[in-house]
């Protein structure tokens, strides 16, 4: 079998090359550059000679100017609208399983293999994500919005593996990366946080110099905080710094603990209220994509286990389609339903579809 591995660096991803190669398999490494930053300069390189140090041959694929325009462009867009984006999702689908395509074809391989916690399954004529078995590291949420054609071609070796499993595999090839620690952070945001990085990315990295000499003038776009009956207790400056569930930073004196309940970007508003007030059962799905069911027909109830973020372990939901949009409605209320995020569809642990909450 001859298969293209998606090298990022990680101890995971090194171990999926070192499995597939100690099995006898041709295997064939890419690295992707998606951001134009030191530490991802670092990573490729550390790529490039874990590849060479496996005596695998290496590719590096500059995906910036794509990853800007489907990526970032939108997490921006999202903040900016009050929305709290999944871009991993996103980038995914749009450039990294794409991306490893390519390659394949291009080079007449078999299949593609990255690191990720998940399996892939065939049944009744469909290709779906199902959960590993490694709950602690289950990433099946992550992966929903791969296409057919992607699943079709894509393996996954350390699938249901113990993360210490995988550590101790990739000790017995190479010491230091099996010490290396799990990226937590968004592969494009680095030692800083969203908003930093936003508006670096729109006013250049010397934004906060150009501000002190007079050259720029940011516009906050103040607007009014106000509580669940429109009553306004304050001032913000900028949505984008806010998001559903948020207690610290809102700066407001209540008397009592106030969370950020609701983000009206058309008012430019923040509602603070309760905690109470962050409970809810339902809500809207766009951007579906179906994976283990071929659609979601009108006027049918579907029953599923829902996922609204990544540590989430889910709930009992019904999905159902009326006209253009997808209604989500769950057995019990739920904490912090938030609009931008990914919610994913299961049945018996497979990934039945997910899309963006709206």
């Amino acid at each position: 079998m001859k298969v293209v591995v998606g090298l990022s660096g990680g101890v995971d991803s090194g171990t999926t090359a070192y499995i597939l190669k100690n099995a006898g398999h041709s295997v064939f490494a890419v690295s992707m550059i998606v951001f134009d930053t030191d530490s991802s300069k670092r990573e490729v390189e550390y790529a490039k000679k874990l590849a060479c140090d496996l005596g695998i041959e290496h590719r590096v694929v500059d995906k910036t100017k794509e990853f800007k325009e489907k990526v970032l462009d939108r997490f921006v867009l999202d903040y900016k609208s009050g929305r709290t984006p999944n871009p991993c999702a996103i980038c995914n689908r749009e450039i990294k399983f794409n991306m490893l395509l390519d390659v394949m074809r291009e080079i007449n391989y078999d299949y593609i293999a990255t690191g990720h916690y998940a399996n892939v399954v065939f049944e009744n004529s469909r290709y779906s994500i199902k959960k590993s078995e490694n709950t602690k590291k289950d990433q099946s949420y992550l992966l929903y919005n791969l296409t057919q054609e992607q699943l079709s071609k894509v393996i996954f070796p350390i699938a249901n593996m113990d993360k210490s499993k995988t550590r101790e595999i990739a000790n017995t090839f190479n010491s230091d990366l099996s010490k290396k620690r799990d990226s937590l952070d968004l592969c494009f945001v680095k030692d800083m946080d969203y908003k930093e990085f936003i508006n670096r990315y729109e006013y250049g990295d010397d934004y906060r110099e150009k501000i002190a000499k007079g050259e720029l003038n940011i516009d906050k776009k103040i607007g009014e905080v106000v509580d669940t009956k429109g009553k306004v207790m304050g001032y913000h400056n900028g949505i984008m710094n806010f998001t559903i569930g948020q207690r610290k930073g809102v700066n407001i004196a209540a008397g009592s603990k106030k969370y950020v309940v609701e983000i009206n970007s058309e008012e430019n508003k923040v509602v603070l209220g309760d905690d109470m007030d962050l409970y809810s059962d339902r809500f809207f799905v766009d951007e579906l994509n179906c994976q283990g069911i071929d659609e979601i027909k009108n006027s049918v109830d579907y029953k599923f286990i829902c996922k609204i973020r990544y540590r989430d372990e889910g709930s009992p939901c019904i999905l159902r389609k009326e006209n253009d949009k997808y209604l989500c409605i769950l057995e019990k209320k739920v904490r912090a339903i938030t609009k931008g995020q990914s919610a994913v569809f299961y049945k018996d642990n497979l990934t039945m579809c997910g899309g963006i909450i709206v």
